[in-house]
């Protein structure tokens, strides 16, 4: 499936990357990207062809030709920009972690419900999965695609969910990931210094 919306990167490191090869291999292009270091973003740019270089975050929020903004700065950053987007009314992909602690994604997720979609990924890429029952011990794998295919997969559920063909994305799961994260860093006396 050729993407049909207006994608921006922010963050050139190995997702974005992968995130351009990803629409490539779906026959599209990233439409803009932007970057903290201006040269990685025109360096970025010349690799996949992508003709718009944003010269700062705000750039890309305010540019009525991006639908979705795909986040995949260091995650001590994740927050701002989320909020940024989501304020000027984009769609999101964030790459995880989502934010820093709960917290921050409980203000975050009061924003995303009135000013876009937003759409999480906090589980590790992977193609199968191995479910434990508790009644039993009885153990079941489920697979399903290719890891290698991790971002195209993403790409078409979260087109799917922005043009409405999908309503299943489940934010309750990230909150419930996030605030078991933070319960086990507070345990544990763990904290990032950014956090709010």
């Amino acid at each position: 499936m050729k993407p049909k919306y207006r994608w921006s990167t922010l963050g050139v490191g190995v997702i974005g990357h992968r995130l351009a090869e990803a629409m490539q291999k779906l026959g599209g292009n990233l439409y803009s990207v932007g970057n903290r270091t201006q040269s990685k973003a025109v360096a970025f740019a010349d690799k996949f062809g992508i003709e718009k270089v944003c010269a700062a975050p705000d750039e890309i929020f305010s540019d009525p030709d991006v639908d979705i903004v795909y986040i995949s700065t260091p995650h001590n950053t994740h927050i701002n920009y989320l909020r940024r987007a989501l304020a000027a009314g984009k769609h999101v992909l964030c790459e995880k972690s989502i934010t820093l602690n709960s917290t921050e994604l409980n203000k975050r997720g009061t924003i995303a419900f009135d000013k876009g979609y937003v759409e999480i990924f906090e589980y590790p890429r992977s193609s199968s999965a191995t479910i434990v029952w508790t009644d039993g011990n009885r153990r079941e794998e489920l697979t399903a695609g290719d890891t290698a295919d991790a971002l195209c997969y993403e790409i078409e559920d979260m087109e799917a969910a922005v043009s409405g063909e999908r309503n299943d994305m489940h934010l309750d799961y990230t909150i419930d990931v996030m605030n078991i994260m933070t319960k086990l860093r507070n345990d544990w006396n763990m904290t990032y210094p950014e956090e709010e």
